[in-house]
């Protein structure tokens, strides 16, 4: 029974009419709701009024249940604590974020998931973990909220970090929590879904940008540079991408990752599923390397030929080769595949077929590519010497070491000229 409002007055009139729309359970109910969310509610309203509505089933639910959920949140979100005194909101939110007595539909959960840092907000620091960790499941059930919900958690908890670094808002223990569950728990849940859609990719983009707003001992020391523990093809690629992503953004110093990134691009066998997902994997970690230095680039570079050495033709090592080579070299030369792989955003709708003529495009591109950057980065040397032994031992697909060899070959011959050139010109 909801609290009987003074005679005469808007709220009267209000709360009669919602009355009456829930008995009839109709699609006018929404709209009033939302005339509430501008008022600080009795908590009777939380446990006699919205809750039932979350509960109703019917036609209407989608509707009703969007403006239970808004209400609700209206209720703990951008109220300053001194005046806040809405118990029953936070613990009925709390419920349904963890709670399978209440089903939200998508759209809610949504709504719940862009709003959870100003729930921890109002939250006692010993629920803090139980509520980040039962929200985030929640979002990345396949049953409720898909991807969309866990892309608003992600942007939701980059919220409350970079709040916490301008304001008291949140207590250190809970941004602790927080930042512990984004650099170790949320990588190994994305990583463990099998990503054969483009879904889960929109969640992946803001989890990067996420983590360049943590501290950069919190993301040592949750293991996300620790490289002896991927068991799957996704959990490499989520690590790499995410690593690369906090380079770009200037996070993590570039000898962080030195090894590790090498390690794991290197370790990446030929996919036999999700091959599309794949694909956008390598472009977007090829565009976060661009700025790495030549160094950095020279030791992924020989490290993945090396990996073709050791696993042959099993080694995804020349697709990925040909990939970052082909991004390296775009202030170089300006291809047609080059140009469409550096606006080939994770998150596109790029079909397969387009996808696989990109990767053909880079592979033929390969000869070129890796004679350039050796020219520049002074590697003609080693890299000779390691294609001519994977040419040597058969391991090349489709005759490409033939052509690898004689743009080294060219480029070699090139810089003894240019040299012999200006010995006589110093002798002269």
């Amino acid at each position: 029974k909801l609290p009987t409002p003074h005679p005469e007055t808007l709220l009267f009139i209000v709360v009669d009419s919602l009355e009456n729309l829930i008995k009839q359970r109709s699609s006018l109910l929404c709209p009033h709701l939302l005339t509430l969310t501008k008022l600080s509610l009795p908590s009777q309203f939380a446990i006699n009024l919205i809750e039932p509505i979350l509960k109703l089933e019917g036609s209407n639910k989608t509707k009703m249940q969007e403006g239970a959920v808004t209400l609700l949140v209206s209720q703990y979100e951008g109220r300053r604590r001194a005046t806040f005194e809405g118990k029953d909101f936070v613990n009925l939110a709390t419920r349904c974020l963890s709670s399978s007595t209440i089903m939200l539909i998508p759209e809610s959960l949504e709504i719940f998931s862009r709003s959870v840092h100003s729930l921890l907000r109002r939250c006692r620091t010993d629920s803090v973990k139980s509520i980040v960790s039962n929200s985030w499941e929640k979002c990345i059930s396949s049953n409720a909220g898909g991807f969309e919900s866990a892309r608003a958690w992600i942007q939701s908890m980059k919220a409350l970090i970079i709040e916490s670094k301008l304001s008291s808002s949140f207590s250190p223990k809970t941004v602790s929590l927080v930042s512990q569950y984004l650099a170790k728990d949320v990588p190994r849940s994305i990583a463990a879904l099998v990503v054969t859609q483009n879904a889960i990719l929109s969640a992946v983009i803001p989890l990067g940008e996420c983590l360049a707003t943590l501290e950069e001992e919190v993301v040592i020391e949750n293991g996300l540079f620790a490289s002896e523990n991927e068991k799957t093809t996704n959990e490499i690629l989520m690590k790499a991408y995410c690593v690369t992503s906090l380079f770009d953004s200037g996070s993590i110093h570039g000898r962080l990752i030195r090894q590790t990134l090498s390690n794991w691009l290197s370790s990446l066998s030929m996919p036999t599923e999700a091959i599309n997902t794949f694909h956008k994997f390598v472009f977007a970690i090829g565009n976060n390397t661009v700025k790495l230095d030549s160094s950095l680039k020279g030791n992924i570079v020989t490290t993945l030929l090396g990996s073709i050495l050791i696993k042959g033709n099993e080694s995804a090592s020349l697709l990925v080769l040909s990939v970052l080579l082909s991004l390296w070299n775009a202030g170089t030369q300006s291809s047609l595949s080059t140009v469409l792989m550096v606006g080939h955003q994770l998150d596109s709708s790029a079909r397969k077929e387009t996808t696989l003529k990109m990767i053909e495009n880079t592979l033929d591109e390969l000869p070129q590519n890796l004679g350039e950057f050796c020219r520049i980065s002074e590697l003609s040397a080693s890299v000779t010497n390691l294609v001519a032994r994977i040419e040597a031992e058969g391991l090349f697909p489709e005759d490409r070491g033939v052509p690898l060899l004689n743009a080294l070959k060219a480029d070699n011959s090139s810089r003894e000229n240019t040299l012999i050139t200006i010995s006589e010109n110093l002798v002269t």
